[in-house]
C-alpha cells in the first residue's frame, strides 16, 4: 500500500512530463533535491502509509511506529550529505 503514492506520482509524470522539471532549479541543485525528495507530497503520503502499516502489522502505537521509521530516515541524512558533496 505504501508504494501507491509512488505509482500515482509516476503516472502524473508520465502524463505530464513537464511537471517533473517544475522543481529543477539550474543554479540551486541542493534546493531542487530537497524540495523534490523531502517535501514532495507523494513521499510524505508514502511515509504516512508506512507508519500506519507498521502500527497495524506489529500492533504498536502510531508514535512508536513513527519513531521506528523516522530513525531510519535520520540515519540516511549523512548519506544524503555525502552524495551532495560527491556530486
Amino acid at each position: 500500500m505504501s508504494s501507491f503514492p509512488a505509482l500515482v506520482e509516476g503516472l502524473i509524470f508520465l502524463i505530464f512530463p513537464q511537471a517533473a522539471l517544475m522543481f529543477d532549479f539550474e543554479n540551486f541543485r541542493f534546493i531542487s533535491l530537497v524540495i523534490y525528495n523531502f517535501l514532495n507530497i507523494f513521499n510524505i503520503w508514502g511515509i504516512y502509509l508506512l507508519i500506519v502499516g507498521f502500527a497495524k502489522v506489529y500492533d504498536v502505537s502510531y508514535k512508536k511506529a513513527s519513531v521506528l521509521y523516522l530513525q531510519f530516515l535520520i540515519k540516511m541524512i549523512p548519506l544524503f550529505i555525502i552524495y551532495l558533496i560527491a556530486s
